[in-house]
Order: structure tokens, then sequence, then C-alpha cells
């Protein structure tokens, strides 16, 4: 169930030009065009410098970069380290990809307790793959006690964000009645944004729910999956 952390998007890093206040753009830009070549030894130089002069965006770039073997050799250690350094800033990425650290013993001591509050920051933050995450959590007792209602709560703020993975679980939970009352109708409605998007679990519980349903039930199923999508922009 755990997401991949995700490499840097140089049309993302692009966008920090309008908003750094520490870094020169020229620095900047030089380290985002390296990395979008591929010339990763000197975006890593680059981003380097900018990290040790406080730019957060670049210490979470550098952070990757050490996990990934970018330019540099691979350090989990010196990852964590520079995640920790953005993470403490309020870089949500840099804190989900902290818990990972975590939760999984990677350049850190594991501390199950650490991951759990890294990932609730990032959560709290808006970032859906934290929020599904912590629903896993909750879903299933991982390192903290079972609660069914914190994890629906925290997959529909993921799926309301089009996290595929989080609709159909939630979806399922309407379908057993886990956490949320037992409603046919959610259910499908969850499952088939899920499906729609390619997620195939949803696709084989689609199936299942709709045998279960009632031609009315199936018809308001389909009405509200299609509120759903036009409410939160899900084609």
């Amino acid at each position: 169930m755990w997401s991949p952390r995700e490499r840097i998007n140089p049309f993302f890093v692009i966008l920090l030009l309008f908003i750094s206040t520490i870094a020169s753009a020229a620095d900047l830009n030089a380290a985002i065009i390296a990395y979008s070549r591929g010339d990763f030894r000197t975006a890593f130089g680059e981003f380097k410098a900018l990290a040790e002069e406080g730019e957060i965006n670049s210490q979470y770039a550098i952070a990757v970069m050490y996990d990934n073997g970018e330019g540099v050799s691979q350090d989990h250690a010196e990852a964590a380290k520079w995640y920790h350094k953005a993470a403490e800033r309020g870089h949500r990425r840099a804190q989900y990809n902290l818990a990972f650290a975590y939760d999984k013993g990677e350049g850190v001591q594991q501390d199950s307790i650490e991951a759990l509050k890294w990932y609730r920051k990032a959560a709290d933050q808006g970032l859906a793959e934290a929020q599904f995450t912590l629903g896993v959590h909750y879903d299933e007792g991982i390192n903290t006690t079972p609660d069914l209602a914190e994890a629906a709560k925290w997959y529909r703020l993921a799926g309301e964000q089009g996290h595929l993975d989080a609709q159909n679980n939630l979806g399922f939970m309407y379908a057993q009645g886990r956490g949320v009352p037992q409603d046919r109708v959610q259910a499908y409605a969850w499952l088939n944004m899920a499906a729609e998007g390619g997620n195939e679990t949803a696709k084989n519980n689609r199936v299942l729910i709709v045998d279960e349903m009632t031609p009315d039930e199936l018809e308001e199923g389909k009405r509200l999956a299609s509120e759903l999508a036009e409410k939160y922009r899900i084609k």
C-alpha cells in the first residue's frame, strides 16, 4: 500500500522561481535545467549550495537525490537529515518522506511514533498520499489503535483529491459498514470513481456491490457518482 517516493518534478520546481526569497533565480534555474536534462551531478551541486543557505525546496530536492542516488552516492541517512530540515519548516512532501523513513527505518532508527507524527503533519497540510497512508494506519491498526471512523475520514479527504486507492477503500468501507453506516449507494459511487480512474481492485469491488443492489439503488448510485465526479472535478 505504500507509495514510492517521487522524483523532483522540474515543472513544479520552476514555480519556485516566483516564491523563493533566499535563492537567486539564476542559481535555482541552473539547478532546474541541469536536473531536467539528466545532469544530476551538476543539479546536485547547485541544489546543495542553495540548501545550505536555507532554501527549503532545495533542501527537499537534495534529500530526494540522496534517496535515489542521483548525482551523488545513495545515502538514506543524509536523505533523512535533509528531509528533516525541510519538514521542520513545513514542507509537506519532506514530512511525508521523513515519516516513510521512520516507518521503515531507512536512514534513521525505526520509530513508529515519529512516523505517525510526520504522516499526520503532512496529512493535515492536505497531502493526499499522507491522508491515504494515515487512513491505512487507522484502518489496519498500524502503529496505533484501530479506529475505523478515523480511517474513513482520512480516506474521504484523500479520495476527494482523486486518490484512487482511498476512493476504493472508502467505497469498500461503505459496502461493509466499517467505520461508516452501511450504504450501497455510497459504496457504488466511490468505487465507481476509483474504477473509472483505472483502479483494478475497485473495478472488481464495483461488480460485487452491483450484484447486491436493487435497480433503484443502482440508479441512485450512478446519479451520486456523477454528482461526486462533478463536485471534485474527477474526470
